[in-house]
């Protein structure tokens, strides 16, 4: 039996030597939580965020378009403003006119009155001229004194002659005067009447801009829908409100119907179209308008507005 070299070589070596299969290292891998969800819960937040953004276009659109409400009813107040302000000037200067008008008159009244005057007192002294041409003529004067009593006649009927010339020519520019005052005050009338006209159409663009914009708030808090009610005696359902018709006449444009609300029933007759009709709910602070806008024979189409809750 031969025992184990004891060389230094054959110690390095093991008695038994097995070899185990070297292993490949395994890749790491990332395993993510998967998140089934059903696909109707998925349409129901696809819908709950268009809706979301509907709502949110609608408030900007409604936020900018109530700011240029307001913004136009400013405009219209500050030009009425600017329009009454004319009107006052424009009054005031006619009040001015009309002072001118009156002086005018006044003066043009004295000056008639010296001519008058004048006129008598020439006539006078024609008369006075010709009794004393009548005297000297029958006392047999001679004829140079009569001459002499002739020329002073003459010259003063002249002198007079001029001075009614001179009053008819102011007589005419006092006139002028009074034509263009006229004119000016019955231009300033007619300007006065188209501000007031402009102030009329512009109070009365204010108060469409404001029942507009009454509308136009009143509209987020009522959601009006649309219906058809046909006479078969069925009930037809709007919201939360039932309605029956009972009966139509085209002719007349009248209708009756029954309308039921949170187990209640409310019968309207004979009520004629485009008349609302407006009734209260459990729940609504404000009354529901039913309003029918068009009646057949056998049918009706008209229009209910529902009030928010709360």
């Amino acid at each position: 039996m031969s025992l184990p070299n004891d060389s230094p070589a054959s110690a390095r070596k093991p008695l038994f030597a097995y070899s185990y299969p070297k292993e490949e290292p395994q890749k790491r891998r990332w395993n993510f939580p998967r998140w089934d969800m059903p696909r109707s819960t998925l349409g129901l937040m696809a819908g709950l965020l268009v809706t979301f953004f509907l709502v949110l276009g609608t408030f900007i659109s409604s936020r900018s378009a109530n700011l240029e409400l307001q913004a136009q009813t400013a405009a219209n107040e500050e030009q009425t403003s600017g329009l009454i302000g004319q009107v006052q000037d424009l009054e005031k200067q006619n009040e001015e006119l009309r002072q001118q008008l009156n002086n005018s008159h006044s003066r043009l009244g004295a000056e008639l009155s010296r001519t008058r005057g004048l006129y008598v007192a020439v006539r006078h002294d024609q008369e006075r001229g010709q009794e004393e041409l009548k005297r000297a003529l029958e006392t047999k004067a001679d004829a140079s004194q009569v001459n002499s009593q002739v020329s002073s006649l003459k010259s003063e009927h002249e002198s007079v002659k001029s001075s009614v010339s001179g009053l008819n020519t102011e007589v005419a520019t006092v006139k002028q005067d009074v034509g263009a005052v006229r004119d000016l005050a019955t231009k300033n009338a007619s300007e006065i009447q188209q501000h007031a006209h402009e102030i009329a159409s512009n109070r009365e663009a204010i108060s469409n801009t404001g029942k507009d914009l009454s509308t136009f708030k009143s509209s987020f808090d009522r959601e009006v829908l649309s219906f058809e009610l046909p006479k078969n005696g069925k009930p037809v359902q709007v919201a939360d409100v039932m309605l029956r018709l009972d009966k139509t006449s085209q002719k007349n444009s009248e209708f009756s119907l029954e309308i039921f609300l949170a187990g209640k029933r409310l019968v309207k007759k004979n009520r004629g179209l485009n008349e609302p009709i407006y009734f209260y709910g459990e729940g609504y602070r404000k009354p529901f308008e039913l309003l029918i806008t068009r009646v057949d024979k056998n049918v009706v189409t008209g229009t209910l507005s529902v009030p928010k809750k709360g």
